[in-house]
């Protein structure tokens, strides 16, 4: 939501999720796909170490097409 923006809640969320799975040794890459419009959701990623490896177009809950990124991060 607009209220929780710069507040490190995607920041927080991340690295949390990260942590669990970097608990499971047979996790080798991290995985997720985002729209090209969350410029502020695709930095984030990035910081975290996820690079772009596909360009999608898909039709999103709100019947539009939409242009996407799917973006990976080796663990290990």
């Amino acid at each position: 939501s607009q209220a929780a923006r710069g507040k490190g809640v995607g920041k927080a969320l991340m690295e949390a999720i990260l942590a669990e799975v970097g608990k499971r040794k047979d996790i080798r890459k991290a995985a997720l796909g985002v729209v090209q419009e969350q410029a502020a959701a695709v930095a984030l990623y990035r910081r975290f170490g996820f690079e772009v490896t596909e360009e999608q177009e898909e039709v999103q809950g709100d019947g539009k097409l939409h242009r996407g990124y799917w973006m990976e991060k080796i663990l290990r």
